[in-house]
Formats: C-alpha cells, structure tokens, sequence
C-alpha cells in the first residue's frame, strides 16, 4: 500500500495527539495522587508497601498490599509489628499479626492530597494496637 502525503500527515497527527493525551493522563494522575506520610516525615509515598505508624519505630506495617487507594478511605492488609515498652521499650515482646490497614480523613497540603489518620484491625475485627493514629503532614509537607 502507497500512502498519500496527506494521508501521512493524518497519521502521524493522530499518533502525535495520542502520545499527548497519554502523557497528559499521565500527569494529572501525578498530581491528583493520594499520599501517605505517616509518623516519620518526608513527603510521603502513594500506595506505600511499607506503613509507619510510630515515629520511634514501635509500631508498623510492612508488605501492605491495597485494595483500595486514592478515594476517601484507602484499604489494605499487611502484617503489623508492635513493640511495647513495658517493662523498657529494648526488654517489651513484640506483637505481630495479619492486619487490615485503613488509612482516611484526606487533606491537602499545597499541590499533594494525603491521608491523614489511620486505623489497624486484626483480621478478627479486634482494633491492633492502639485505636487510632493522626498525623499533620501539611506541617511536614
């Protein structure tokens, strides 16, 4: 098949417009993302794999993978770790479990939207650890 100059054009037209629309996807996604700073500060990270819930390192998530992010209410499940401190935080057992991670209340801060509570459920329903977690990250961010 012989293309014709204006067919050519045509087509690199639409694959230049189709090559735009996907980087400008792309970039709106960027900047509508939802963050998760958490208790150590920084900027943050969307979807984190790890959750840190404690700024001393006693209590945290890791391998979270979510179901849900991005929306008013983000979801996932990891396996939670928390060291107590009685009697001192080096001699307390740590406690593990399976947990259902749910992360909400969204603010923003500048350009950046982040969760900025969280609650951890064992898989039984019971609340893991402590209740409920708040953090500030417009103050950090």
């Amino acid at each position: 098949m012989e293309w014709k100059g204006s067919e050519m054009r045509r087509v690199i037209l639409i694959v230049v417009a189709s090559v735009l629309l996907v980087a400008s996807a792309a970039t709106a996604d960027a900047a509508n993302a939802v963050w998760f700073q958490g208790a150590i500060g920084g900027y943050g990270h969307v979807r984190p794999s790890n959750v840190a819930l404690s700024a001393d390192g006693t209590l945290w998530v890791s391998h979270v993978t979510w179901s849900a992010w991005g929306g008013r209410v983000a979801i996932g499940r990891g396996l939670g770790e928390e060291h107590g401190c009685a009697p001192t935080c080096a001699q307390a057992p740590t406690h593990t479990a399976e947990v259902k991670v749910e992360l909400f209340n969204l603010v923003r801060c500048g350009s950046h939207a982040y969760y900025d509570k969280a609650v951890l459920y064992r898989l039984d329903g019971r609340v893991f650890a402590r209740s409920r977690f708040d953090w500030a990250p417009c103050e950090e961010a």
